[in-house]
């Protein structure tokens, strides 16, 4: 559960300032870190291979909802009123 909400929130931390193409270094340093730390604690086994696979999805849904949330915290930007060149056509007319 711990390795689930850690990795939500790393997911959502990077999707504030970074790229898609972030993810796949974090993800190698998320599988890189589950498994070292099963290592140590000597529980090498299927159970290692889900948690990767819970923090490697983890990660990406943490990603998703940051991208959402900063979509939705960001204001819109005001479209500019389109320039009209009909009034001014008979004054650039007669300086030229």
């Amino acid at each position: 559960m711990f390795i689930l909400i850690i990795c939500l929130l790393v997911g959502a931390v990077l999707a504030m300032g970074l790229n898609v193409v972030s993810l796949l270094p974090a993800t190698l340093f998320m599988i890189i870190g589950i498994l070292a730390w099963d290592l140590v604690l000597s529980t090498l086994s299927l159970s290692s291979l889900q948690s990767c696979v819970i923090a490697t999805f983890a990660l990406q849904i943490g990603y998703v909802s940051g991208i959402c949330i900063r979509y939705l915290l960001t204001p819109p930007v005001p479209v500019a009123a389109p320039v009209r060149l009909g009034k001014h056509k008979k004054h650039y007319a007669e300086i030229a």
